[in-house]
């Protein structure tokens, strides 16, 4: 019989990426109000498609999240880590993150 863990004990090890945690979706949004806000990038709404695709590959679900239009023609994307946002950021022309950012 497979043993049942707890919420705490599945998200132990939820911060490394080579462990493949199974986490149902009131876990993942549970875990992320743990973090959030996080780390945050605003960038030009044109590019969600391919912003939500890049996240969805180089990150697990309850590591990232994005609120559509937090500005005009503005995403903001939210991530667990820094060296996930500052990767996200340097993914993209630089003309479309963090624009108006004094």
């Amino acid at each position: 019989m497979r043993e049942l863990k707890t919420f705490s004990q599945r998200c132990e090890n939820v911060g490394r990426r080579n462990n493949v945690v199974s986490m149902t979706p009131q876990e993942i949004f549970e875990y992320k109000q743990r973090w959030m806000p996080g780390y945050s990038v605003r960038l030009h709404s044109d590019l969600r498609s391919q912003a939500k695709d890049y996240c969805k590959i180089q990150m697990m679900a309850h590591q990232w999240k994005y609120h559509e239009y937090t500005d005009v023609y503005e995403d903001t994307f939210y991530f667990e880590h820094r060296i996930d946002a500052q990767s996200f950021e340097a993914h993209w022309d630089k003309k479309f993150v963090n624009a108006g950012i004094v």
